[in-house]
């Protein structure tokens, strides 16, 4: 496992297992706290870890950048259960300013989540 990259990574339970420069591998296990009151997993489980994955691919790719999310639409195609969740986003394209990125999530080698987003890349503001 690879160091939490952010305190509500840390907070979710999500970790980054492996990074390179087209790919990153995220998971977390899914616990009772993390389900809506029907018992499947909240929206924002497979947001907050889609949303995460292309962060951890961002720190590999822009590391001395700041970058934030611009667009990330999703869909949604089976309903999530207690236990492990994985991740893989793959970078589709990169511009100077931009990248372009596709994360998967499935669950007992289930597609549960697939979302493609658009996240800005700056550089750092001096302080």
């Amino acid at each position: 496992m690879l160091k939490p990259q952010s305190p509500f990574a840390e907070w979710f339970g999500i970790q980054v297992v492996s990074v390179d420069d087209q790919r990153s591998y995220s998971k977390m296990h899914v616990m009772p706290h993390h389900l809506n009151k029907f018992g499947s997993g909240h929206g924002g489980v497979c947001l907050s870890l889609a949303d995460h994955a292309c962060g951890a691919l961002l720190a590999h790719i822009a590391q001395d950048s700041f970058y934030a999310t611009i667009t990330l639409n999703s869909a949604f195609y089976l309903p999530v259960s207690e236990g492990e969740l994985s991740a893989i986003a793959t970078l589709n394209a990169r511009t100077k300013t931009t990248a372009h990125i596709e994360v998967a999530i499935s669950q007992q080698d289930k597609m549960l989540f697939k979302a493609s987003g658009s996240f800005a890349i700056r550089q750092k503001r001096q302080q």
